[in-house]
């Protein structure tokens, strides 16, 4: 038998699994675009803290006393009780939901966009990978800097989200890890659901076509249309505005219809499994019903430990259909 353990820092204070048992309850979420990354902590209210909105958050959770990070970010809310004292965390990427900004690119990657804003927002980038070319890319503040990243990583069909430290990602999906879990031995629950997929392919039209002068022009007024599709059949139309060329318009295209492919959905609540991260990959075998069992995605991570029902963990992921 594992013996559930944790490590939690607020501010300069740190607890520990077997430390007077001050910690009641920890719960962290960590998951794709919206809403951002956050901990929930309870704490027994036996002793004054001098905690303060801004304080570093970190929490490491595991078994037998070799606790994983799982979650990296700051004090965002502090709430007294009579009977407990609870900490709301929220990821560093939370700065660039404040951050709105009115500014013109010229002749960028969405990476380097996105790397740019991040710097904006003073947060940290683990990876940014370049996308498509933009020959005119506008960010105004009537959206946030990070709602910009999420359209962004649509165009490219991309996924965005923070590493345990707190880091940003933004690339294509490709897992470096995945993890098996075993049906009637890790998992407590299981759920599947399949959706018909909506359309089958994708139209994007640019603003301003230069389809046939290139992308490094300046005149944008044409006959011509600057289109792309992908897929075939009834699509769905989008037009969008940073698009100047049909080579950039038909890879934009490709990434949204690939995105509207991902229609089959998969829940499970396993046994705690700290090493599980957003982005990684799932596969479930010996399922009862074919369409639980493959490999998924993981788009969200829940860590759920308490004294009354211990240490589980929630993965929710993503395939697509007819995968």
């Amino acid at each position: 038998m594992l013996r559930p353990s944790y490590s939690v820092q607020i501010g300069s204070k740190t607890f520990s699994s077997g430390d007077e048992d001050s910690v009641l309850e920890i719960v962290t979420t960590k998951g794709m675009g919206l809403p951002v990354d956050s901990s929930e902590i309870r704490l027994a209210s036996n002793e004054m803290h001098d905690f303060a909105t801004g304080d570093e958050v970190k929490v490491s959770l595991g078994y037998d006393g070799s606790p994983k990070l799982v979650f990296t970010g700051f004090i965002d809310a502090i709430d007294h009780r009579i009977d407990h004292l609870r900490i709301t965390a929220l990821d560093p990427s939370a700065a660039l939901l404040r951050l709105r900004l009115n500014r013109a690119y010229s002749n960028q990657t969405a990476g380097k966009i996105v790397r740019n804003l991040a710097e904006e927002g003073g947060v940290k980038v683990k990876q940014a990978s370049d996308g498509i070319h933009l020959p005119a890319y506008v960010i105004d503040d009537g959206a946030s800097a990070y709602q910009h990243i999420l359209r962004l990583a649509t165009l490219c069909n991309f996924d965005t989200y923070a590493d345990e430290n707190g880091q940003l990602i933004f690339k294509a999906w490709a897992a470096d890890r995945t993890h098996t879990l075993e049906y009637g031995k890790d998992i407590i629950a299981l759920s599947a659901s399949d959706m018909e997929v909506a359309y089958a392919g994708a139209r994007v039209s640019g603003e301003s076509p230069a389809s046939f002068k290139g992308s490094e022009t300046d005149s944008w007024l044409t006959k011509q249309d600057v289109r792309g599709e992908a897929g075939a059949a009834q699509v769905v139309s989008v037009s969008v505005a940073a698009v100047k060329d049909r080579r950039t318009a038909e890879q934009v295209a490709r990434a949204i219809f690939e995105r509207m492919r991902y229609a089959s959905a998969t829940a499970i609540e396993a046994v705690g499994r700290p090493e599980i991260r957003v982005g990684d990959a799932i596969q479930i075998n010996n399922a009862p019903a074919r369409s639980m069992n493959g490999e998924s995605q993981i788009i969200c991570v829940e860590h759920h430990l308490s004294k009354t029902t211990g240490f589980t963990t929630t993965i929710r992921g993503r395939r697509k259909a007819g995968g």
